[in-house]
């Protein structure tokens, strides 16, 4: 019998919500709103990528604007709307909604397109092999890029936490540490500034799909 996984984008749809408004600072709100498009569907691409033997994986996008739910580019995936409050009500509406119906949860970023293929396998691997255990990738700013699990969270373990600073990882893994443990994967990067964009220039793509070189590609060209 196959399990069953539910993994959700945090996304903002364009024209009702700011988008990448510090990148916009560095490289213009024209090239800040293409990255975005070009990460989705990196992101997309990434998830469709992956297989595990006896796991069913059903991707979602967490919108943040009810206004949103019907726009165009969330049509390839699932929606749950994040519901209202700040990123830890939302956070918590969108994990207690979709645990009603499956095992295993995995958040994600959608500034995070850069994630290799084989990075994100191993990690969903882990989450749906250990149901008693949390998996946290941490940024370098102090953030997270994934968080999956199969357990219940309590409700004030995502509302506890402070959220955009150079703690908030710890904030939560403390937070779960009190009902379990959380093992930690491997360590990246979101991009947030135009500063982070020059990462690109280092990466390793190979193993990358094409989706995701695509993007790498059109920041070296267009943006550094």
């Amino acid at each position: 019998m196959k399990q069953n996984l539910a993994i959700a984008i945090f996304v903002k749809t364009p024209g009702i919500s700011p988008l990448k408004t510090r990148l916009a600072k560095g490289i213009g709100s024209e090239k800040a709103l293409l990255f975005y498009k070009k990460s989705i569907i990196a992101t997309q691409a990434l998830i469709k990528s992956v297989q595990i033997p006896n796991v069913k994986i059903t991707p979602y996008f967490s919108i943040a604007e009810m206004e949103g739910m019907d726009h165009l580019m969330w049509a390839g995936f699932e929606r749950i709307f994040q519901g209202e409050g700040n990123l830890g009500d939302r956070l918590n509406k969108s994990w207690q909604e979709l645990k009603k119906n499956y095992q295993s949860v995995v958040f994600l970023g959608g500034d995070s397109p850069h994630l290799s293929p084989d990075l994100f396998k191993n990690a969903l691997e882990k989450i749906t092999s250990d149901p008693t255990n949390f998996f946290l990738g941490k940024t370098i700013d102090g953030g997270f890029y994934l968080f999956g699990g199969s357990s219940e969270i309590p409700s004030e373990a995502w509302t506890n936490v402070e959220y955009s600073t150079n703690s908030t990882s710890k904030q939560l893994i403390n937070q779960i540490k009190k009902d379990s443990k959380v093992n930690l994967l491997e360590e990246s990067f979101d991009i947030d500034e135009s500063d982070d964009l020059k990462r690109y220039k280092s990466l390793d793509v190979q193993g990358f799909l094409s989706e995701q070189k695509d993007l790498i590609n059109w920041v070296n060209l267009e943006c550094l």
